[in-house]
């Protein structure tokens, strides 16, 4: 009977999702394996989200700091101070989300999931919702051009 150690040891060292088997990856000689490309990958997926997300909030901060400023021009002190608070609000979660790294995000949103659970569902609830609707309303329906055509015809 042979040495089932060393068999299991060298299946470990030529296993395809490691990368660093003893025989030749599927994905070629020198390439990294799947697991640190997909998650090299992820990591910029999200960091590419997140600059975009921080571009969007400084144009909505913009846009609120512009409506201040009409505001005051057109003698509203009072609304223009709530809007320039809600502003520097808004600047506050641009400047929060451009100085930390995806790691540390990921980390703050873990967290507050374990603190958080009900909330964390009831948001990912209603992410379902609203991604099923924007679906829904792109899809175009077989029916509606039938009936398109037969109210122009």
């Amino acid at each position: 009977m042979q040495n089932t150690t060393s068999d299991s040891n060298q299946a470990a060292r030529s296993d395809p999702w490691d990368g660093e088997g003893a025989g030749e990856s599927p994905r070629g000689p020198g390439k990294p394996p799947l697991a640190e490309q997909l998650r090299e990958g992820g990591h910029a997926l999200l960091e590419s989200a997140k600059q975009r997300l921080v571009g969007n909030i400084a144009v909505y901060e913009s846009a609120i700091l512009d409506a201040t400023s009409k505001l005051r021009q057109q003698d509203h002190p009072v609304l223009a101070e709530r809007l320039k608070t809600a502003a520097d609000s808004v600047g506050n979660v641009r400047h929060y989300l451009g100085e930390r790294s995806d790691e540390q995000l990921l980390d703050e949103a873990s967290e507050f999931c374990r603190r958080h659970p009900g909330s964390c569902f009831a948001g990912a609830f209603l992410a379902g919702l609203a991604a099923a609707r924007f679906f829904k309303a792109r899809t175009p329906q077989p029916n509606d051009d039938r009936a398109e055509a037969a109210n122009h015809g």
